[in-house]
């Protein structure tokens, strides 16, 4: 058998398989300095963004 007719069963799409969503998102970007970078990561990052927006909203 080659490769061309070799059958696996791994891999390939799977009903509940992934990362979780969040609801309804939209992606955005923004730009910080390189001394900004690390703070941002150390505060945590998106999750704690999403966060500090939700207590602001």
């Amino acid at each position: 058998m080659d490769k061309t007719t070799k059958k696996e069963n791994r891999g390939g799409a799977r009903e509940g398989a992934g990362r979780k969503g969040l609801g309804n998102t939209k992606r955005v970007s923004i730009c910080l300095t390189d001394e900004l970078v690390p703070v941002f990561k150390q505060l945590g990052g998106a999750k704690w963004l999403r966060c500090e927006l939700e207590c602001v909203a």
